[in-house]
């Protein structure tokens, strides 16, 4: 029975390390390990894990490129329910989760929910809210930073409620907080804590 490997990296950068990491332990690059590791000692001496997971591979900071390159200045002027719409989009080309908007938690509403499909994938481990907040360009730093904690307090909120932790059922709850400010993204951190 194959498991998910949940990679995430803080703040969702890229990196070579990272790379690595979701080469080797993805399912889908089994086929491949040999011409990516067969010289090296990892690939000399592979561990039990090497290739037997799903990796789930999320960045937001795509996200955020692609608002720079494919937004017009009308779309700019739309500001949160824009940036609310393309994120939307994007994660709902991952075939592992139903995404789903403005969940209502009895909390308020989680902006996107990325529910797991446990239909189909009976043995994924992971499930995301995304709270999103939006500043103007012209807003100061102190205004993204009170966005945040915003954010946090809506996210830890939101999981502490009935209806989201029957949806997530038995998998790891994560919740991601993400602020642009215009259409820079500024913040962008798992929060692990109950404080802000």
């Amino acid at each position: 029975m194959h498991g998910f490997f949940f990679i995430r990296p803080h703040r969702f950068g890229k990196s070579l390390t990272l790379n690595i990491l979701q080469h080797y332990y993805d399912l889908r690059t089994r086929a491949q390990f040999d011409a990516l590791f067969g010289n090296l000692y990892i690939g000399q001496h592979p561990t039990l894990s090497r290739n037997t997971y799903l990796v789930l591979y999320l960045n937001f900071s795509g996200i955020a490129d692609c608002l720079h390159r494919y937004a017009s200045q009308r779309d700019k002027q739309k500001g949160e329910s824009f940036v609310h719409g393309f994120t939307l989009a994007m994660t709902a080309q991952n075939r592992f989760y139903r995404p789903v908007s403005e969940q209502d938690t009895q909390a308020g509403y989680a902006d996107i929910f990325l529910c797991p499909m446990l239909e189909i994938y009976s043995d994924m481990k992971h499930s995301y809210i995304v709270e999103l907040k939006y500043a103007k360009y012209k807003d100061p730093e102190t205004r993204v930073e009170e966005l945040r904690r915003e954010a946090i307090a809506q996210a830890n909120r939101y999981a502490e409620t009935e209806t989201v932790k029957r949806a997530v059922g038995t998998t790891q709850l994560h919740k991601i907080v993400v602020v642009y400010k215009g259409m820079d993204m500024p913040v962008c951190e798992e929060v692990y804590e109950q404080t802000v």
